[in-house]
């Protein structure tokens, strides 16, 4: 039996992020790293949570429990844990007194689990302090919901199988009348035949949120194309003016991309700005007036929007202040998927590949080879094409009908979200 343990540090409000014990054994903490996105985990997981980390030989907090173990009394009394696995975040190892994080490595089994920014810590700055402290660790596990982030040089150090936490956040965004059942039979059953007549109201729906440069590309590109106007989507920006003053429109990461893009001498944006700007922030239909929007949803989507782009975050591997190149899947791609629709992934190269490998159904579009702005020309193209494509070569819905009802399923199945969280634990051997 594998027993997982969580260290209790100095608590930094909205700047700590959670382990697997916060998330899924504690009562929801809103003032963790966007709490909010996990507040539900608790209620609607930690028995299933329990039963299959049992299953897999993990036992979660069985010693200390959801408080945990001060890093001062574990540093203190280390001989007497040598079975034990220690959790802690990748921000709050960072923050570790050097001596601390040194003793801890070299003393203790550890995870460093980061799930909410798909290992962006480790990328940067927390496997560089670890090299930097020059020791060899006892046993280091690292956990990520990072899929391009397999191996590291560290001695004794094991990159485990991707974790995917953004599924589980989508699920439990679900209404609690579509937890039933019945209701969900109604809905899917609602949604595959609206879906299978191929008649659509939005050519393709596209939720930018922050404008990174990416994202704002592809769809001046398509404004350019005269595709966007057929388009359902949505763009986080800034008014100076102070008009639509709502939170996330306002913080100093969307004025940033937003300054980038006013900046471009691509003549796509420059037009799409010309076009659009005015009329930013926009938002979704039906929605509340903001871009937090992570959490909402609209079943009309479904049947209103023939493809959905989603817009992910991602680092390339040539990027300079990343060891390893980052993609990892959020809520932007699994909330199509949640929906019904087939999502066109901008993002890293083999994010079609991961969805397959743990449980959905995505057709092979030709690029998942390919990241950045090589990945965002195929997407427009295709984008493109179809849209002016006649009848007879466009691609009907009514050919995606069973891997429609089949991802739709997943997000109705405990056992296959909270097996996205614990099933690469399984390599951990001390």
């Amino acid at each position: 039996m594998t027993i997982i343990e969580k260290i209790t540090v100095d608590f930094i409000p909205e700047a700590s992020n959670p382990g697997l014990i916060d998330m899924f054994l504690a009562p929801g903490n809103d003032r963790y790293n966007m709490g909010w996105l996990y507040k539900n985990f608790h209620s609607l997981y930690a028995d299933e949570f329990l039963i299959q980390a049992e299953r897999k030989g993990i036992a979660f907090g069985k010693v200390f429990g959801i408080q945990g173990i001060p890093i001062t009394q574990l540093l203190s009394a280390s001989d007497e844990y040598q079975h034990m696995v220690f959790e802690i975040s990748d921000r709050d190892f960072i923050r570790l007194p050097k001596h601390y994080a040194k003793k801890l490595l070299t003393a203790c089994n550890v995870l460093i689990t980061e799930y909410i920014e798909g290992g962006s810590f480790f990328g940067t700055n927390c496997l560089q302090i670890i090299k930097n402290l020059g020791v060899t660790p006892l046993n280091l596990f690292l956990h990520t919901s990072n899929y391009n982030f397999k191996e590291i040089d560290i001695p004794n150090c094991t990159v485990l199988p991707t974790a995917n936490l953004f599924a589980l956040i989508i699920a439990q965004s679900v209404p609690e009348i579509y937890r039933d059942k019945e209701h969900t039979k109604i809905l899917h059953h609602m949604i595959t035949t609206e879906r299978s007549k191929n008649e659509f109201k939005y050519h393709a729906f596209l939720s930018v949120r922050k404008p990174r440069e990416s994202r704002i590309k592809l769809i001046a590109d398509l404004h350019v194309q005269k595709v966007l106007t057929d388009c359902l989507w949505s763009m986080a920006w800034s008014r100076e003016d102070g008009y639509l003053k709502y939170e996330f429109n306002n913080t100093p990461n969307i004025k940033t991309h937003q300054d980038h893009a006013k900046r471009t001498t691509d003549k796509s944006i420059k037009s799409f700005l010309r076009k659009y700007e005015k009329a930013l922030p926009k938002s979704l239909p039906d929605l509340p007036p903001s871009f937090e929007d992570t959490c909402t949803n609209n079943w009309m989507w479904a049947t209103e929007c023939r493809w959905g782009v989603s817009l992910e975050t991602f680092t390339l591997k040539e990027h300079p202040e990343y060891i390893n190149p980052m993609g990892f899947l959020t809520e932007k791609t699994f909330r199509l998927l949640l929906n019904g629709i087939t999502p066109l992934i901008l993002g890293s190269a083999g994010a079609d590949q991961e969805l397959r490998r743990i449980g959905f159904r995505i057709p092979d579009f030709g690029w998942d080879e390919l990241s950045g702005g090589k990945r965002r020309e195929a997407v427009t193209k295709f984008i493109t094409d179809q849209h002016r494509a006649n009848s007879r070569h466009e691609i009907s819905q009514k050919d995606y009908i069973e891997d429609t009802q089949h991802n739709m399923s997943l997000f109705q199945n405990k056992t296959f979200l909270v097996n996205l969280m614990l099933t690469g634990l399984k390599e951990i051997n001390v």
